[in-house]
């Protein structure tokens, strides 16, 4: 008898956590967009990086740049500091494409996602339970 009290307790104390797990729509869409804006910022961050860093190091470069040798050592370090910055700003600036692309697809999918009743279809009176129930739709634009 003791052992069937405990099995109830505890039976009913993990049945609890499992009924309470509601996936809210809203929250949903919330957490979709508050990601769209991450990723266009860190979008915008990078690309902002890569043109800054790519016109300094391309200023850097083209000031130090000798063609015919002659040019000190520290010319030298400069040029090349400026060609890797260059390099480093544009290969920034390329990144930040798939990121800004993606933003918009988080963006679109946010605005899509929807949670509403969905009807049960049963010939009337065949039961007493629900009429619907809930659904989560996800809508597919074709164009």
């Amino acid at each position: 008898m003791k052992v069937l009290i405990l099995v109830l307790i505890l039976s009913l104390g993990l049945i609890h956590p499992v009924l309470s797990q509601e996936v809210d729509s809203l929250s949903q869409r919330e957490t979709l967009l508050e990601l769209s804006k991450k990723q266009k910022k860190t979008g915008f961050i990078l690309l902002g990086g890569g043109v800054g860093a790519a016109v300094i190091g391309g200023a850097l470069f083209a000031s130090n740049f000798c063609l015919f040798g002659g040019c000190s050592s520290q010319q030298d370090a400069l040029a090349g500091t400026g060609g890797i910055l260059f390099i480093l700003g544009v290969g920034s600036a390329i990144a930040s494409i798939p990121v800004l692309i993606n933003s918009g697809k988080t963006a679109r999918r946010a605005m899509e996602l929807s949670v509403k009743s969905s009807p049960i279809y049963l010939p009337p009176k065949s039961h007493n339970g629900p009429k619907s129930y809930p659904a989560l739709q996800l809508s597919i634009p074709l164009n």
